[in-house]
C-alpha cells in the first residue's frame, strides 16, 4: 500500500495536461466574451450616433417654373443633399443638382449641406420649358443625400398657379 501512495505522488503527468487544457479553454472563452461585448458596444453606439434622416417639410409652388422645397434633417449627423428629382404626371423627370458646372438657375441654394436637427429652404427653378407646373397636377419630389438616403412624396400644384 505504501508503494501505491508513493507512486501516486510521483505520477503527476496525467493531471497537469488536463488542467493546462482546461485553463487554455477558459482563457480563450473569456477573451471571446470580452471581444464580443466590446464589438457589440461599438456597433450599437455608432449605429445610434450616425443616423441619417431627412424629410420634406414644405413644398411651395411659386410659379409655373419655381418651387420652394423645405428639407429638415431630423437625424443626428449632418448630410449633403446631392439631388432633388421632380417628376410630373406624365413621368418626365427634372433633375436638380448642386453640380457647379451647371447654370446657377438650375439650383439656387446657399449650401448643399444640412446640419443635424436643422432645416433649409431650397429654391428649385425648372429650366426645361416643356416641364412646367400645372395647377391641380400631382408632382413627385424626391430628395437624395450623398450617402444614398432618399425621401420622396407626392405634392399637388395649387390652383391659381401662374
Amino acid at each position: 500500500m505504501k508503494r501505491d501512495m508513493r507512486r501516486l505522488g510521483r505520477d503527476k503527468r496525467g493531471v497537469e495536461p488536463v488542467i493546462a487544457a482546461l485553463l487554455l479553454i477558459a482563457i480563450a472563452v473569456a477573451a471571446a466574451v470580452v471581444t464580443y461585448s466590446w464589438v457589440m458596444g461599438m456597433i450599437s453606439s455608432q449605429g445610434s450616433q450616425a443616423q441619417t434622416s431627412i424629410r420634406i417639410d414644405v413644398v411651395q409652388f411659386v410659379d409655373a417654373n419655381t418651387t420652394m422645397v423645405t428639407i429638415r434633417n431630423s437625424g443626428t449627423v449632418g448630410v449633403s443633399i446631392d439631388n432633388i428629382y421632380i417628376t410630373n404626371p406624365s413621368g418626365s423627370t427634372q433633375t436638380l443638382t448642386f453640380d457647379e458646372d451647371r447654370a446657377p438657375s438650375i439650383f439656387n441654394a446657399t449650401s448643399q449641406t444640412l446640419a443635424s436637427k436643422a432645416s433649409r429652404k431650397f429654391e428649385c427653378t425648372l429650366t426645361d420649358d416643356t416641364f412646367t407646373f400645372v395647377a391641380g397636377s400631382p408632382y413627385t419630389i424626391k430628395v437624395v443625400t450623398d450617402n444614398g438616403f432618399a425621401v420622396e412624396g407626392s405634392y399637388y400644384a395649387p390652383s391659381g398657379l401662374t
